[in-house]
């Protein structure tokens, strides 16, 4: 009887199955970025449906894409449409102002959406009321499900359920939980076995989460209290039993939850159920038949298990779990993706058809994911969709898992592809005429925004090696052939466009001299001075005007030399082609080199004893190119330490020869002074003061004129520093 109940519940489930159209699943490859832009649409959640062929996504501006097979209006645009191999948005009902939809939900053959502002819109088949709409008429267009047929509400909806096959719930902001539709085995949990068209209130308060499994219903409190319902047969309620349950019974206890740790979600599967702690516990419990437990003993069980994920990094945990049909996904802190369970399909994203008993990491993407983390992800009947942090939409397995290809057969892909919602498009064209040696530019318009545009540039419709950027300056070797560029997009959500230019003929561009001026030389050191000039063909230069002991190279245009006379000295080149010519006019200039001799001149070649004079200072160098008046950075001494240097200025306090020395860039030069003796008043003769110190006898009268003469000598100083 146990077996014939669940091939019941496997029947009901799959029923639509075996009627639906094969998907897609090979998407075309993408491109490596260092990081992808912003996908445009952006989505921002996804549900594959586990029991399901339809796949729906939102995008951040709340617009809603299905794709894959329908049989009852599940892809929400009427009943003609049962099969879309691309992603399509689908039009909504009319929305408040500001509002959109946050959250979309897939049963085995219905859909649920909630928006921001808590509408609910319901699609899709609803044989036993799964819709809530108080009947059970299909619905093949999304409509809104009345606030008013949730008894008692208490704020607005905020989350929606239809992954259990043909029931349906809700939760409020308020903590409620409502559930409605099929109700065989009491997955309504109104105590009941009878189906519900209208929503039914089974929780009052305190529900922060909810998750329609297969005839099965979840809950978790805000305390972490874990609540389940329905059909049992397999310990897929965790309640520590094999019974079915018609209203809400809390879960055995979850082992190794420490204090402070509680339950944030759960997911219900098609015969197990995983949650996931807030300090990332993962914990799974029911069948166990293909490994999705975790376990490497392949042992099913009635209550919860720890699920142990290796190879975490530091700091990462576990925030998101998704229990699949017969396999498990497992999302952490850092957007990474661990998968486990059956694999007949490659639904596990590891490159192979292997089921696995314990967790593994995805490690497989396209390259145009290029280290983008996954930020959402669901699991769904034989494959998973993930949504990265920057949009784009990517898949695994088949059915729900990925597709967007309808060129190809059904056929399971067993590492994520691009899911693509249709081909870029846009322009190319040439930002001029081409001519050569001028740079072109290739001029784009309309692509989507964040696609990443690729360039390459073609000679007679065969690409020209390393021509890959936006611009393209053409070689002599383009000149007389057709020219254009092959303009490549890609981007996560759509698949690769290209555009080509119209293709013009490269024509010769005559020479032009690009230097303005050539920069100064050093007297007696060799120079070489290139001249910039654009240009097709061959570029011959020549020299017509040139200073002796200066060429220019016929090829390269360098101007080199040696100059020994400072000045300027005109220079007249030519350059030509076979398109044209050009003259250039400059003037080069050559700078004296460093100093190597100096004139030393005195102001006053024969001072007395007690004048100052100045020393001026003429330099120039190895050539004879005068430098000019070198004075102020010359340094000056004297071989008499009595003499008073300030600056230039010496003062002479002796009579005697003084050598005075200037010194400039390590060049010295001397000059002898000789400095004449102040005269003695009245007697006509010299009273002549050296730097040595002599002794002197003197009677009375002798000290007397050494006195007069010492004052003499003060007031002639002081009278020829009054003249002055």
């Amino acid at each position: 009887m146990m077996a014939f109940v669940t091939r019941l519940v496997r029947t009901r489930v799959l029923f639509a199955a075996l009627l639906a159209s094969a998907l897609a699943l090979i998407g075309l490859p993408g491109v490596a970025q260092a990081l992808p832009p912003t996908a445009d649409p952006q989505f921002v959640q996804v549900d594959a449906g586990r029991f399901s062929y339809a796949v729906a996504g939102v995008t951040d501006d709340g617009t809603v894409y299905t794709w894959g097979s329908a049989i009852y209006g599940e892809l929400g645009e009427g009943s003609a449409v049962t099969w879309k191999g691309t992603p399509t948005a689908i039009a909504l009902p009319a929305l408040a102002a500001g509002d959109r939809v946050i959250q979309v939900s897939v049963g085995s053959n219905h859909v649920l959406a909630v928006t921001a502002q808590g509408t609910v819109l319901v699609w899709g088949r609803n044989g036993s009321g799964q819709l809530g709409l108080g009947d059970t008429t299909t619905r093949y267009t999304p409509v809104i499900l009345p606030s008013s047929s949730f008894p008692g509400l208490s704020g607005t909806i905020v989350e929606v359920s239809a992954s259990g096959a043909d029931h349906s719930m809700a939760r409020s902001s308020s903590g409620q939980v409502f559930a409605w539709g099929w109700n065989y085995f009491g997955q309504v949990g109104d105590n009941t076995f009878v189906d519900r068209s209208a929503p039914v209130r089974v929780v009052d308060s305190g529900s922060v989460g909810i998750s329609a499994g297969n005839g099965c219903s979840f809950s978790v409190s805000s305390s972490g209290v874990v609540a389940a319902w329905g059909f049992n047969n397999d310990g897929r309620l965790g309640i520590g039993s094999y019974s079915d349950r018609r209203v809400p019974t809390t879960t055995s206890a979850f082992p190794g939850l420490a204090a402070g740790d509680r339950i944030v979600q759960v997911s219900g599967g098609d015969g197990h159920a995983l949650a996931v702690s807030s300090l990332g516990r993962v914990y799974a419990w029911g069948s166990d038949g293909d490994g999705q437990l975790g376990s490497p003993t392949d042992t099913s069980g009635n209550a919860p298990l720890e699920v142990s994920v290796p190879g975490l990094g530091s700091g990462e945990t576990v925030v998101q779990v998704e229990a699949g049909d017969y396999f498990s996904v497992a999302r952490t802190t850092s957007g990474r993706v661990y998968t486990w369970g059956g694999n007949d399909y490659g639904q596990l994203g590891l490159n192979d058809t292997s089921d696995r008993d314990i967790p593994v990491a995805v490690t497989s993407y396209p390259t145009v994911l290029d280290g983008a983390p996954i930020a959402a992800a669901s699991a769904g009947q034989t494959g998973i969709v993930v949504v990265s942090s920057t949009g784009g939409v990517y898949g695994s397995g088949e059915y729900g898992g990925n597709v967007g290809d309808d060129t190809n057969p059904l056929w399971p892909v067993s590492t994520f592809t691009n899911i693509r919602l249709g081909a870029l498009s846009g322009t190319a064209s040439l930002s001029a005429a081409p001519v050569g040696g001028v740079a072109l530019a290739a001029n784009t318009s309309g692509w989507n925004a964040g696609a990443v545009l690729s360039y390459r540039w073609q000679r007679d419709g065969s690409d020209i090696g390393g021509a890959t950027s936006s611009s393209y300056t053409p070689v002599t070797a383009d000149i007389g052939h057709q020219l254009r560029v092959v303009v490549t997009a890609t981007a996560e959500n759509l698949s690769i466009g290209s555009a080509t230019a119209a293709a013009a003929t490269v024509t010769g561009a005559a020479p032009d001299i690009q230097t303005l001026s050539l920069p100064p030389a050093t007297a007696g050191v060799t120079f070489s001075l290139p001249v910039v000039t654009t240009g097709s063909g061959t570029l011959t230069y020549s020299g017509v005007t040139m200073p002796p002991g200066v060429s220019i190279d016929p090829s390269t245009g360098v101007i080199s030399g040696t100059l020994t006379g400072a000045g300027g000295y005109p220079v007249q080149l030519k350059v030509s082609s076979d398109y044209g010519e050009d003259t250039g006019y400059f003037t080069l200039n050559v700078l004296p080199g460093p100093v190597s001799t100096l004139a030393l001149t005195p102001s006053d070649s024969t001072p007395t004893q007690g004048d100052t004079i100045s020393m001026t200072v003429i330099g120039a160098d190895a050539y004879g190119n005068t430098l000019g008046n070198l004075t102020s950075f010359s340094t000056f001494t004297s071989d008499v330490p009595t003499d008073v240097i300030v600056g230039n200025q010496v003062t002479f306090p002796h009579a005697s020869p003084h050598t005075i020395t200037a010194t400039t860039g390590g060049v010295s030069q001397s000059v002898v002074i000789q400095v004449t003796a102040l005269a003695v008043a009245g007697g006509g003769g010299l009273l002549a003061l050296t730097g040595a110190a002599t002794a002197v006898g003197v009677g009375y009268f002798g000290f007397s004129l050494l006195a007069a003469g010492l004052v003499l000598v003060v007031a002639r100083l002081r009278m020829r520093r009054a003249s002055r």
